[in-house]
């Protein structure tokens, strides 16, 4: 069974990967976290990470303070070939970074490796559900809602596309254990958080994960953030997450580094990822996924709608920390937000992918009921079906 969860959670790695121009340090360091081990651990160092972790478990500790975490999972393809969960030990009080493995990746900690029946069988009774989950596209705000988020009172737990919980979300299909996977990840990352509410952080690109994190998390409301599919695949090819611009992707797409198409096939690339996204919106607005624009995050989240669908009641002083932090850069919060300048070049790449998914202008000069096969179109009438209050999300007591 493990075996297979570790051929699902494979699809998942390049997805998760940071993005952003990193130091060449910082990668290296950050691939201690998913890269293929060469040799499988020795059983010693099996059982040393088990009695570290178990005794780690079992001590009351500062709130919020750190605790061993599973991070992500190594394969090893030495036979016997078999996945091994990474364990780092972090701060749930201290999560202000974009993403779970840039925190890893920054902590001060060694790596341990357990198996994942191991990671299972210890994982904490009674978690809470999550305070809400945040489903997004790529360059659609969530990076910014997040960081809003922090200015709520009492603090809470972020934790950021945390890729063995993708993983098991987004997996292949038929693994009956999926759902017990990742509710076994997600209760180590709520005993972590302590009194802390906690909320995901979701890149999910298939209708499948989208149903399995609502059936992994059912009493958790849920937003998904969206944006014109033209500017989210400018923004991407302009300044490329990692995900587009890492070897294994170039390799994916027979692509050369010097190759004179490489622009427009990794707006294409970008397109497949984009596109896959919204159609699982799409097929989760019918149990509550509530659609926000990336136009509105800022005022839906400071007390606004995204803000009464996840149950949060938002303080005038929180909204007015919430509006200021919008003003800055939400992958650089020590330089002020500029956006994206022209690029012809990036411009003219985008066209004809855009076009086929389907943009604001495009969409709105169809009928209302006629989405066609233009997911962002049909993502746009969900919007609009919810606005009227057609469609009507869970809705939970204030927190």
């Amino acid at each position: 069974m493990m075996r297979r969860v570790a051929v699902a959670v494979a699809a998942l790695v390049v997805v998760w990967r940071s993005s952003g121009e990193r130091d060449v340090a910082d990668v290296a360091v950050e691939r201690t976290l998913y890269e293929d081990l060469e040799a499988h651990p020795s059983r010693r160092e099996l059982v040393e990470a088990q009695e570290a972790i178990l005794a780690d478990l079992e001590a009351t500790g500062a709130e919020g303070g750190p605790r061993y975490l599973p991070v992500n999972w190594r394969h090893c393809p030495a036979a016997p070939p078999r996945p091994y969960v990474v364990w780092v030990r972090l701060a749930a009080a201290n999560m202000t970074r974009n993403f779970l493995v840039r925190e890893a990746a920054a902590a001060a900690s060694p790596r341990l490796l357990t198996t994942l029946e191991f990671m299972v069988d210890v994982a904490p009774a009674g978690a809470r559900a999550p305070a809400g989950l945040v489903f997004q596209m790529p360059r659609s705000g969530s990076t910014l809602a997040l960081r809003m988020l922090h200015a709520l009172r009492p603090p809470v737990a972020i934790y950021s596309e945390a890729a063995l919980l993708q993983s098991a979300l987004d997996g292949t299909p038929g693994d009956a254990k999926a759902l017990e996977l990742a509710r076994s990840v997600y209760a180590h990352y709520d005993r972590a958080a302590g009194e802390r509410r906690t909320f995901l952080k979701l890149w999910i690109t298939t209708s499948r994960g989208v149903h399995r994190a609502l059936d992994a998390f059912a009493a958790t409301p849920a937003v998904f953030l969206h944006r014109d599919p033209r500017d989210v695949l400018a923004s991407c090819l302009a300044n490329m997450p990692a995900w587009l611009r890492q070897d294994d992707v170039r390799r994916r797409s027979r692509l050369r580094q010097d190759d004179a198409r490489s622009l427009d096939e990794r707006a294409a690339l970008a397109a497949d990822y984009v596109g896959s996204s919204m159609r699982a919106a799409v097929d989760g607005g019918a149990r509550g996924l509530l659609a926000v624009p990336y136009d509105r995050v800022v005022e839906a989240f400071a007390g606004g709608r995204a803000a009464s669908h996840l149950g949060l009641r938002v303080t005038p002083a929180q909204a007015a920390a919430m509006r200021e932090t919008a003003r800055w850069d939400a992958k650089d919060p020590t330089a002020l937000f500029e956006p994206r300048a022209p690029d012809a070049a990036v411009d003219a790449a985008v066209n004809a992918p855009a076009a086929a998914l389907g943009t604001a202008d495009a969409c709105a000069s169809q009928a209302p009921d006629d989405d066609g096969d233009r997911p962002y179109c049909a993502l746009l009438a969900l919007q609009r079906r919810q606005d009227e209050g057609a469609v009507e999300g869970a809705r939970r007591p204030e927190l």
